[in-house]
């Protein structure tokens, strides 16, 4: 399921294509821009090794930025290093014109899963209910699954190459709304709950407004939780990992 046998990458490259769905902050920030502004969309072109190595770099300076420093170091710890099981070898930009090529290099579905899991498996470890919630608003969520990918390997591609939407899609997670303080453990912050419920008795997987969303995807989203909204206009911008 977890392929471990990646060719060493170096360089850091622009991600320029945008999805129709709301980008991340992150994606645009000045430090950590995967994005250009007016760059044509193109996510169905082939995604390459050094877009989803940036993507991954910068992935990490957004949590930094946001507090999130020791998640990110463990993130990382798993994520880069001379080991066979780190899909990243080094950060460091590549020393020769063999190095630049393999940047350049189409990445695989098999790639793309390695470089997203110890991103998932952290968030997964730090904020189950806020990584669930992310993976149902991008319309990637699976059951039986913390990835955004199924748990079965029948289905599995991992050979076939990524396109830019796919890598976009693995990684369109909002870190600024990931809870600080949530005394209850219920994957919203307490000053939410506290401000539209006025104490944090309402349960995360509860639906107060009995909409048919519930109170933590209605706080990754946005909405108001005490106010129905009208779910059947929902387009998401679903991205599965197998070749379009």
């Amino acid at each position: 399921m977890k392929p471990r046998h990646f060719l060493p990458i170096a360089v850091l490259a622009l991600l320029c294509p945008r999805t129709p769905a709301a980008d991340p902050a992150w994606w645009r920030d000045e430090a950590t821009r995967v994005i250009e502004n007016g760059a044509e969309e193109n996510n169905k072109g082939p995604a390459n090794i050094g877009q989803a190595k940036h993507m991954a770099w910068s992935a990490l300076q957004a949590l930094r930025a946001l507090g999130h420093d020791q998640l990110a170091n463990d993130i990382e710890a798993d994520l880069v290093g001379p080991q066979p099981e780190n899909p990243i070898k080094t950060w460091a930009a590549p020393a020769n014109d063999t190095e630049r090529e393999i940047q350049k290099a189409p990445l695989l579905i098999g790639q793309l899963k390695a470089i997203a899991d110890p991103f998932y498996s952290g968030l997964h470890a730090t904020a189950p209910a806020w990584l669930e919630a992310q993976r149902i608003i991008n319309g990637t969520n699976h059951p039986g699954s913390i990835f955004p990918w199924t748990a079965t390997t029948d289905d599995d591609a991992n050979k076939a190459i990524a396109n830019i939407g796919q890598l976009k899609a693995v990684f369109a997670l909002q870190p600024e709304v990931l809870p600080t303080y949530d005394a209850d453990s219920d994957g919203i912050d307490d000053w939410w709950e506290t401000e539209f419920f006025g104490d944090l008795t309402q349960a995360g997987n509860g639906d107060y407004d009995e909409d048919g969303v519930s109170n933590v995807t209605e706080y990754f989203s946005g909405s108001n939780p005490v106010r129905a909204v009208d779910t059947t206009s929902r387009n998401l911008d679903v991205f599965n990992l197998n070749p379009f």
